[in-house]
């Protein structure tokens, strides 16, 4: 999982989302105990969207097989 940024335990999880390196959605879930694993998907670098009550937080995470 992501590491959520420091502070955004205080605003309302509303979903997370990762992307491949091409943009194409992999994984979403609105639940805020998410456990993504990336099943089927290749190691490699993936962006994750993170949106609150308040904001939006992006990142980069990796997949290491």
């Amino acid at each position: 999982n992501p590491a959520a940024p420091a502070g955004l335990c205080t605003d309302d999880f509303q979903e997370v989302r990762i992307f491949n390196r091409w943009g194409r959605l992999v994984y979403q879930s609105a639940d805020l105990a998410f456990c993504w694993a990336a099943p089927g998907l290749a190691a490699g670098t993936y962006h994750y969207l993170i949106r609150t009550t308040r904001r939006a937080v992006r990142g980069l995470l990796t997949v290491e097989r």
